[in-house]
């Protein structure tokens, strides 16, 4: 039998550059939402396989149909604008009939600043679960801006933990803020409702979530996080007049905490004292749009053989970024990690079929 394996891309928010204020000071950004294309079948079925594997998976069986999730109502998003510098034409891939997604996209708060292109980074990425990584939608969750609430997130996470089959995949994705904890260093992922000023009440420990997940039934995690923590600007709000007193720590995948335990892989968009921000001139994340192209339209296939592995992406994403960085003056280096026992990321395929063979 296949071993699937779940990797967790935690992706660092991207957001604007500009020096965190009081929140009376802050800059807001402006969002916009990209349409999702439609999804093409694919002929053959994998279920997180490994290179080697995945040539061999056909999808003879058709699997069980999954229990439909409670997605909340969809969030009509705006047409793409057509000819956009941003525009990318994604593939489709194997499908992932055991995989699930959970997807956050915050492109504006109750009561902070709205990060840049958050939104439409979320619909980017939900674009390719259902495209490229071959997702059923009925296992993908999408919440957008009010939808994106701390008891929202938090429910999500507890129904990922009684769907997701054992051997199964999970993708977790978040664009928005980011916040540190003044004197401790934690970072915080910040929903909708959550506040800089009171984080231990309102927002959700990064570190935590990935917890959460990786007490999941799935082989792997792949967790994506498109925001920052340095409380220097970008995607990343801080209490009125606070400063950091201490080094921020970044997220960390978690030790397994048994077997059982699904092993984890964070992709973040900047180091942890680094800000995250916009693709130069344009309303999208820095740091999703190169995935989008590296996995999305097959780019990072680095080998030719036709498939985008975990540890390609994780080559050729973070020197185009700081590339692209470079042009706004500031420095952003995205990031893997892994938990331990995670294994060779040269073998974990993301998208099967979608490279340049």
């Amino acid at each position: 039998m296949v071993r699937a394996h779940f990797a967790l891309f935690a992706v660092s928010f991207v957001g604007m550059v500009g020096c965190v204020a009081p929140l009376s000071g802050y800059q807001a950004g402006t969002t916009s939402r990209a349409e999702a294309m439609p999804t093409e079948s694919f002929p053959v079925a994998f279920n997180g396989a490994r290179r080697a594997d995945a040539q061999l998976a056909a999808a003879s069986t058709p699997p069980e149909s999954p229990a439909p999730a409670s997605t909340p109502s969809p969030v009509a998003s705006a047409p793409r604008p057509a000819g956009a510098p941003w525009s990318v034409a994604v593939r489709p891939g194997a499908p992932q009939p055991n995989a699930h997604a959970l997807i956050i996209g915050l492109g504006k708060y109750e009561g902070v600043p709205s990060p840049t292109g958050a939104n439409t980074d979320a619909r980017r990425f939900e674009e390719i679960a259902t495209t490229t990584l071959g997702i059923p939608k009925a296992n993908v969750t999408v919440l957008i801006d009010e939808q994106a609430g701390k008891t929202a997130i938090e429910k999500q996470l507890a129904l990922l933990e009684a769907r997701v089959p054992a051997g199964g995949r999970v993708y977790f994705f978040f664009a928005g803020h980011g916040s540190p904890e003044p004197t401790k260093g934690t970072a915080y992922l910040l929903p909708f409702d959550g506040d800089p000023r009171v984080l231990d009440a309102t927002a959700l420990v990064a570190d935590d979530v990935l917890k959460r997940l990786a007490r999941t039934k799935a082989t792997e995690v792949v967790a994506f996080i498109d925001a920052c923590f340095s409380g220097a600007g970008g995607r990343s709000v801080l209490s009125p007049g606070a400063r950091p007193l201490v080094r921020v720590v970044g997220p960390t995948p978690p030790v397994a905490a048994g077997n059982g335990s699904a092993k984890i892989a964070l992709f973040s968009s900047a180091k942890a004292d680094q800000i995250s921000g916009p693709l130069p001139g344009q309303p999208v994340g820095l740091f999703t749009h190169l995935v989008v192209r590296g996995l999305g339209a097959g780019e990072a296939d680095v080998n030719g053989d036709g498939n985008v592995a975990l540890d390609e992406l994780a080559q050729w994403v973070p020197a185009r970024v700081e590339t692209e960085a470079k042009k706004d003056n500031r420095a952003q280096t995205p990031t893997l990690a892994t938990s331990a026992g995670f294994g060779d990321t040269k073998a974990v395929l993301l998208g099967v079929g979608v490279g340049a063979k």
